[in-house]
């Protein structure tokens, strides 16, 4: 789910599609958010995907006590709170910066107020919270799965996490990847022949985005990845794509197609 996965193609197909659309702010709206399989009713505000920066937004306080986290807003400094647990967010109306537990991230959707309610990025809370997040883009609808049957972000090892691929290069990288500590590591496999290409798209929350091949490795912080794709290619006659795994931050599960 890069970017909640919608391409350029997918977006027009949208616009087709969705008949919120609104020029002046480029909002698509009409969209479905459920929280472990129930939908979330949103009394005086609704989700929706923001094509300038790829980002679902949604009002913050429904979303996030469905979630089972508290909210305040703090009116001197434009700040809504959220915490859960252990863990606690702030975001700053208008800032691309977050405190998660005191620590400063960086994304690209900053929370934003529309209609008097506060809307925040679903898939940056959600995941800060431990949930996991996907995208169907048939439906329009986001599912969020809170915290049950994923991969937490702590010490996890993709050589301990089932793949799906018979593909050698896509089970050799998914068994390199490690979450550590909040870091994750992983190393792209040296192909065989020339006309093979293993190739690693790396997107950051900042919109940054990072490509390796052949043997590459790399390690960032969990929280400032969203999404790493490993394309398996083999570049003779027309091409054929061998294998194609995602990976949804902060989860190490694959997506395999």
């Amino acid at each position: 789910m890069k970017k909640m996965i919608m391409s350029v193609v997918s977006i027009v197909m949208a616009l087709t599609l969705v008949s919120g659309v609104f020029a002046d702010e480029f909002y698509v709206k009409g969209l479905t958010v459920k929280v472990d399989n129930k939908v979330i009713t949103f009394p005086d505000g609704e989700a929706y995907y923001n094509l300038r920066n790829y980002r679902v937004m949604v009002p913050v306080r429904f979303v996030s006590e469905a979630l089972g986290a508290k909210v305040e807003w703090i009116e001197n400094t434009k700040t809504v709170k959220m915490t859960r647990q252990n863990s606690t967010i702030e975001l700053k109306i208008g800032s691309n910066k977050a405190l998660v537990n005191g620590e400063t991230f960086t994304f690209n959707a900053p929370a934003v107020i529309e209609e008097s309610r506060t809307y925040v990025p679903i898939r940056f809370v959600s995941e800060t919270f431990g949930a996991k997040v996907d995208w169907s883009e048939k439906d329009r609808t986001v599912s969020i799965t809170n915290g049950q049957g994923v991969q937490p972000i702590k010490d996890a090892i993709g050589a301990n996490i089932p793949i799906s691929s018979k593909d050698p290069y896509a089970i050799a990288f998914h068994k390199s990847l490690k979450i550590k500590n909040g870091v994750i590591t992983g190393t792209v496999p040296k192909p065989k022949g020339k006309n093979m290409l293993v190739s690693l798209d790396i997107w950051l929350k900042d919109g940054n985005s990072k490509v390796l091949e052949n043997g590459g490795s790399f390690s960032y912080r969990v929280r400032d990845v969203e999404n790493i794709i490993l394309w398996v290619f083999d570049r003779t006659g027309k091409g054929t794509t061998h294998a194609q795994v995602s990976y949804d931050m902060p989860f190490l599960v694959p997506k395999v197609k």
